[in-house]
């Protein structure tokens, strides 16, 4: 019994290994910040927010604490904003601004920061 829930575990976790090597790209597709060109992306996939990760994150984190029966949850979401803002947001325009200068400040008059 216990060496087929294992083997079952294993196939599982193989298979989850897979998806994510297909779904996830690999290191050297991707570039560190910095790295690469200057190309504005004017078009731009992301309109309506600078931090499209970050509004997700932060709604996840809206959508557990109001699921799950804790006050704490609610009452802490306003220091998860301040944290993701003074811990991420603003250091990543901070470098942005450094590396893009003026293009990134237009970028950033046309497109808000949260939505």
């Amino acid at each position: 019994m216990a060496g087929s829930a294992r083997l079952g575990t294993g196939a599982a976790l193989r298979r989850l290994e897979r998806l994510v090597a297909v779904a996830v790209p690999s290191a050297r597709d991707r570039t560190a910040a910095g790295a690469g060109d200057a190309h504005d992306h004017r078009g731009g996939d992301l309109p309506l927010s600078r931090n499209p990760l970050y509004v997700g994150l932060l709604g996840l984190y809206l959508g557990l604490a109001l699921l799950a029966p804790t006050f704490w949850g609610l009452v802490l979401f306003p220091a998860a904003v301040l944290l993701v803002l003074w811990g991420a947001i603003r250091p990543e325009e901070r470098f942005l601004h450094e590396r893009f200068g003026a293009p990134y400040d237009d970028y950033t008059r046309r497109v808000r920061r949260w939505l």
